[in-house]
């Protein structure tokens, strides 16, 4: 079942050097305010003045926000290759997603539960929100959506979305009394959509599928709200808004037909991680371009192209007008949401930032291979 976690989360993106990205001026690692050494995955989470953030050896370590100084570090008693990278925080505990999901004290470091489904497995990788009801809601790789109780770690509720266990269901969002989730059915070809059920009890209010074609249309993106949409990716690459309550489709945005440098087509599969900036929807592209859509006019507003940098990663994050877009060249670039335009970017592929950043005030916090990076995003301090 490990070897299908593996396969569940891999999608073929395609890899540029980087030794031939162009340069620009402005590149936060040159002065950062702090980082770490050991390799780190996912996006870190940060709350208050503290950074939580899971390392390649499966431990969960704590660090003040305004050194990089280890305040504890725990096992998530995890072994062998690493399938999860998620967090979650709240006032009282961390939650690591793993193979399973780990329950630890945010103040002391102390390892409390394991949730390990009684049907169903891997919930880890695919954690997701948690409600103002301390009720963490995960997805898994057997077809099951879980809510489980952060305090104690004890099953809620489990909602079996495919009979046939042959879907993986996604990190589930939270939005008001609903949990919306995506998913894909391993098929030939392969396809998905989404799902949406009572926070309550899991009871499903709808469930929209991408129309089935020839080719794969598994979730390649989302899903994000915008309004009173949700909107997600399908594997050939076009975008799906649906209404927030009944499920049904409200519009739809093509395909990228863009090139990178000739090495890369788009073609008939592709993967649009997406972000959201006020009324702009920012999706990536295995090509390298990143496309900002105007939600109200549902138009193309701006289009970057990241050049040799290679396929953008599977997740990209927006904050203060801003979006960082993490390429799975190990490349970071920051772009404003509104025209696209380049902030800046970093140069050294080798520091492998392959996830989005979290983000606070003045600094962001990424995790990479070469440890964890609080890097000062402001222009103005950029050499």
């Amino acid at each position: 079942m490990r070897r299908r976690i593996g396969l569940a989360l891999a999608c073929v993106l395609f890899w540029a050097t980087g030794a031939n990205a162009r340069q620009t001026t402005s590149d936060p690692t040159a002065r950062p305010v702090w980082r770490t050494t050991q390799a780190t995955v996912g996006t870190p989470v940060i709350a208050g003045d503290h950074v939580f953030a899971l390392t390649a050896d499966h431990q969960l370590v704590k660090v003040a926000l305004a050194d990089g100084s280890e305040t504890w570090r725990v096992s998530t008693g995890e072994v062998g290759v690493t399938y999860g990278h998620a967090l979650a925080v709240t006032s009282a505990s961390v939650l690591a997603g793993e193979y399973d999901i780990v329950g630890i004290d945010r103040a002391t470091g102390r390892r409390r539960w394991t949730f390990s489904p009684p049907v169903g497995y891997a919930p880890g990788p695919y954690l997701g929100d948690v409600d103002r009801d301390e009720v963490v809601f995960a997805g898994s790789a057997s077809g099951h959506l879980y809510a489980v109780d952060v305090r104690s770690g004890l099953l809620i509720w489990t909602t079996v979305v495919d009979q046939n266990l042959q879907s993986t269901i996604y990190s589930p969002r939270v939005d008001g009394s609903v949990v919306i989730a995506g998913f894909t059915q391993h098929a030939a070809p392969s396809g998905g959509g989404l799902v949406a059920v009572s926070v309550a009890d899991g009871r499903e209010r709808w469930r929209f599928r991408f129309p089935t074609r020839a080719v794969s249309t598994h979730l390649a993106g989302g899903p994000v709200i915008v309004g009173g949409l949700i909107v997600a990716a399908s594997g050939d690459g076009q975008i799906w808004a649906v209404d927030r309550e009944p499920g049904a489709r409200r519009w739809t945005l093509p395909p990228n037909m863009g090139e990178l440098d000739s090495i890369v087509r788009a073609g008939d599969q592709d993967h649009r991680s997406l972000a959201v900036s006020g009324s702009i929807l920012v999706a990536g592209s295995t090509t390298g371009y990143v496309l900002g859509y105007d939600v109200d006019q549902q138009r193309e507003a701006w289009r970057y192209a990241g050049g040799r940098l290679g396929s953008t990663a599977f997740a990209m994050a927006a904050r203060d007008g801003i979006v960082f877009v993490p390429y799975v060249s190990g490349f970071l670039v920051a772009l404003t949401a509104a025209t696209g335009q380049q902030q800046w970017r970093t140069h050294d592929w080798q520091q492998g930032f392959v996830w989005p950043p979290a983000v606070t005030g003045r600094i962001a916090v990424v995790c990479s291979r070469q440890g964890m990076w609080a890097l000062r995003i402001d222009s103005e301090d950029q050499p």
